[in-house]
């Protein structure tokens, strides 16, 4: 049975765990602590005291801050360029110490608003400055204190702080000096909350270690934000070493009690012994103690056993080697009893084995196995252990292999036999494992085909349909896929032939059109042109061309006409019908009715007619047949210009085939024929007065 004194069980009643003189770590950038301390209010007198060490930083750092931004609302406890500040939202006053140096410093802000100087700060236990604010001071309880930053989420302090402390009363500099370097144990008048900040491991992963505890005693715990929580910042750091920890002597007891003994730090007792013990009490102080301890032996006894792979003992351990094992029976009441276990451990055989059979398997057992699976098969060794063949089965079958190969030529079996025409063949190879491979073959065959072609190049090269190029006559193999599938083997015989230049000279009248019929030669010179032989090899003509042109243009004296080209053949007409005038060839005529004449010239190579000329004959009022029409210009380049005495009711554009391909309705005075290639055509005009009018056209864009 365990006794238990008085002063233990108040002992026990502490924590086990042992702080360290630890601060906190503040990166500058997002790291504070939330109390749930709503600060003092209004005008109520306070002291605010910190240890703080840190880098000299020119902006705004707040150490410590309640309230809200409303003017006066807020008791701000923090750092300007380095220097001590307090001020209450609206205005502040800073010292001229410069206390972010890298080096612990006790810094503390007091307020009395009874007082003369109501505000006074202080450095290491010094008094900085003494004075009052114009702003008046209302403070708000709106944001409870937090530590590291302002209520707005501004100004995050950079640095450690240790030792927060906040009073409900202005302490004096000799309180402040009295007790500034060292821990409090206990409660203490108007402390009305104290952080020591001695939580966490200095430097360690703290990830859980998230809370600031409040030792004065009224648990308003604070909350850690946006700390890093490992490493040697933003974390639990090493502590201010010139701050002294307390401890309480708790005496000495008497404790008889079942062996191995646990004491609250976590030290165990196995013998009748003096030993002493620390554990920490509520305000985070160490509390030691001594305890005369006078231990109960714990009954024991012993057996032995033979087992199989592995034994559970009577406490519910499991033991799986031979030896000599103490097992622990905890009793409901007294001493746990120790038990002595001599242990023989045989092992069982366990085999496992990988097997491939053909349609059934039978097993060690006589079992018939006729499906893949596991299988266990278990047999007893001489130990009287266990045996167990574990089987891993596979089970094959006849292979049938069925296709339908399409083949060009021939096709060779699995076992080597060639095959040449469409049909259903067959293959059987036998195995060791008593299963056969069966192939059977659908064959479907197309062929090889052969062709010969003549290829014909010129100059320098052939290129065949399958874009090779060949430069030297010869025979040369193509291949190319069938319609069946299969090679088609192209013999192709190149011969080369060589493109030619042919010269000539021609005499045109007016115009011609070149050998190709791609050009209109209306000019003399060289002109030029190509042509395709049967080889496909070009000609290319060079001609030189000489034009020979008649004058068409008729003098009108009176109802005499006389053209101007002399020395050639002539034939006058009648316009009306175009019809001969017989008898009229010589190089004038003269009319003896009114009416539009025209005359055909001819020099044995060109061969021409005027345009048509209208002759009145004094006194002859009938002139129904009497008209004059103007065309130019004549080769036209796709406009031609139209003029007549007479009221034209239809123009046609005709080919030499007489396919009409412009028909205009209407008195033109221009047409438009460029829609139409390069040649010669002929144009008519209808009159309204029923009469036609044809002229030869020539159209060189």
């Amino acid at each position: 049975m365990k006794f238990v004194s008085k002063i233990l069980m108040i002992i026990l009643l502490l924590s086990n765990q042992l702080i360290a003189q630890n601060a906190l770590n503040f990166d500058g950038v997002n790291d504070y602590v939330q109390t749930t301390f709503p600060g003092i209010s209004g005008t109520n007198p306070r002291t605010v005291e910190a240890w703080i060490k840190g880098p000299l930083s020119t902006s705004q750092e707040v150490i410590i801050d309640w309230g809200d931004m409303s003017i006066g609302h807020r008791f701000t406890v923090n750092l300007i360029g380095g220097k001590l500040r307090c001020e209450i939202g609206g205005s502040g006053v800073t010292g001229t110490t410069i206390v972010a140096d890298n080096t612990w410093h006790h810094i503390a802000v007091t307020f009395n608003n009874s007082s003369a100087n109501k505000y006074n700060t202080y450095v290491d236990g010094v008094l900085e400055a003494s004075f009052n604010l114009p702003t008046t001071i209302n403070t708000s309880s709106t944001n409870n204190l937090m530590i590291g930053r302002r209520n707005d989420a501004t100004n995050y302090y950079t640095g450690t702080i240790d030792e927060v402390r906040i009073w409900n009363t202005d302490l004096t500099a000799i309180q402040i000096n009295a007790n500034k370097n060292s821990e409090f144990c206990g409660a203490q008048p108007n402390l009305v909350a104290y952080y020591k900040l001695n939580n966490g491991v200095a430097g360690g992963s703290n990830f859980t270690n998230i809370s600031a505890t409040d030792y004065s005693g009224n648990n308003n715990d604070g909350t850690l934000n946006g700390f890093n929580l490992s490493g040697s910042t933003s974390n639990w750091v090493a502590g201010n070493s010139s701050i002294s920890t307390s401890s309480i002597q708790g005496g000495v007891d008497t404790l008889t009690a079942c062996i191995p003994y646990i004491l609250p730090s976590g030290k165990k007792i196995f013998s009748t012994s003096i030993v002493s013990d620390t554990a920490l009490n509520t305000f985070g102080c160490d509390s030691i103690y001594s305890v005369n301890f006078t231990a109960i032996p714990n009954p024991t006894s012993s057996f032995s056993t033979t087992v199989c792979d592995g034994y559970y003992s009577p406490s519910g351990s499991f033991f799986n080697k031979t030896g000599t094992y103490v097992d622990t029976l905890n009793a409901i009441a007294g001493c746990d009893s120790l038990i002595s276990i001599t242990l023989t451990v045989n092992s069982s055989k366990l085999d496992v084995q990988n097997i491939s059979a053909c349609k059934s398997y039978v097993s060690p057992l006589n079992k018939t196995y006729t499906s893949n699976g596991t299988y266990f098969d278990t047999l007893t060794a001489k130990t009287g252990c266990d045996s167990v063949i574990v089987t891993n089965l596979t089970i094959t079958s006849d292979y049938i292999n069925n296709s339908n190969p399409f083949v060009c030529d021939s096709f060779q079996t699995v076992l080597g036999n060639t095959i040449t025409t469409s049909g259903s063949y067959s293959d059987t190879i036998f195995t060791g494992s008593g299963c056969d491979s069966i192939f059977n073959y659908n064959l479907s065959f197309g062929y090889t085909t052969f062709s010969n072609l003549i290829g014909l190049g010129c100059s320098k090269n052939y290129v065949s349909d399958l874009g090779n190029v060949y430069d030297s006559t010869g025979v040369y193999k193509e291949y190319a896929m069938n319609k069946m599938g299969c090679d088609s083997i192209i013999s192709i015989n190149v011969k080369l032939a060589e493109n030619k230049l042919v010269q000539t000279r021609d005499t045109i009248c007016r115009e011609a059109i070149s050998p190709s019929g791609k050009f209109i030669w209306n000019t003399a010179g060289w002109h030029y042109d190509t042509v395709s032989t049967i080889n496909n090899c070009d000609s290319f003509i060079q001609t030189y061309v000489v034009v020979n042109d008649i004058d068409t243009e008729v003098v009108k004296s009176g109802n005499k006409l006389t053209v101007k080209q002399t020395g050639v053949n002539y034939q006058w007409l009648n316009c009306g019908g175009f019809t001969e005038i017989n008898g009229a060839t010589n190089r004038s005529f003269t009319a003896t009715e009114n009416g539009s004449y025209a005359v055909i010239v001819y020099d044995g190579i060109c061969r021409d007619t005027t345009s048509c000329k209208a002759i009145t004959i004094s006194g002859i009022t009938n002139v129904s047949n009497t008209y004059e029409v103007i065309i130019y210009p004549n080769p036209s380049n796709g406009i031609v210009n139209i003029s007549s005495n007479q009221s034209i009711e239809k123009i046609e554009v005709v080919n030499i085939l007489g396919e009409v391909l412009i028909s205009e309705i209407n008195n033109y005075q221009v047409l438009n024929i460029d829609s139409i290639e390069n040649g010669l055509y002929f144009l008519k005009i209808k009159f309204t007065s029923g009469e036609e009018f044809q002229q030869k056209l020539l159209l060189n864009k």
